[in-house]
């Protein structure tokens, strides 16, 4: 393991470690809607071990903008009870967690199929596209959860809710296109493989 991968495990493992400690808080003080902390947490120890295996590259800034919204999502949203009582955040971090993951989602994607995209027009339509997809999807989602899950709080909250959180991805998509195109942004780190 290179030295780049060893100083990028130290964010993921306090990352991790503040969300066990979260899920444990949230059960302990009786209260519910952890499930996507964990299925989130689950999801993204998977993709760090499929970028070591694989030898994929994140750029560190968009590595730390994944993990400050999970943990936005699981220490204020949901242990500190902001999605109730900040009527704005939920709005907030739809705009922002669609950010991160739209620019998390395109590097990806970009590393996967390298000589698949043509012109910045078709980028900047197809990082806003993939934005709106992953709100839509996260929508799904927290409606699966509703259905499946018996959680005395809801995910969505009705369907005002449930278009105020579509609007605020679209947002959050187009700040990720604006900011990946406008700026010039790598989107893995410039260091040199040795």
């Amino acid at each position: 393991m290179n030295q780049h991968k060893k100083m990028t495990l130290t964010p993921i493992l306090f990352f991790i470690v503040i969300q066990i400690l979260t899920i444990f808080l949230l059960i302990k003080a009786g209260r519910d809607r952890y499930e996507g902390i964990i299925v989130a947490t689950s999801l993204f120890i998977i993709y760090i071990l499929l970028e070591l295996k694989y030898d994929l590259e994140l750029n560190n800034y968009i590595r730390i903008i994944l993990i400050i919204t999970m943990l936005t999502d699981s220490t204020l949203g949901r242990y500190f009870n902001f999605y109730k009582t900040k009527p704005s955040f939920d709005i907030l971090l739809h705009i922002f967690g669609t950010y991160s993951f739209s620019l998390f989602a395109y590097s990806l994607i970009s590393q996967i199929f390298p000589n698949s995209y043509k012109s910045n027009c078709y980028r900047v339509i197809f990082v806003i596209t993939l934005g709106i997809a992953l709100g839509t999807i996260f929508e799904i989602i927290e409606f699966l959860f509703d259905i499946l899950i018996n959680s005395s709080t809801k995910h969505q909250n009705g369907l005002i809710d449930t278009n105020l959180d579509l609007i605020a991805d679209s947002f959050g998509a187009i700040i990720a296109a604006l900011h990946l195109f406008l700026s010039n942004f790598n989107l893995v780190d410039t260091y040199k493989k040795k």
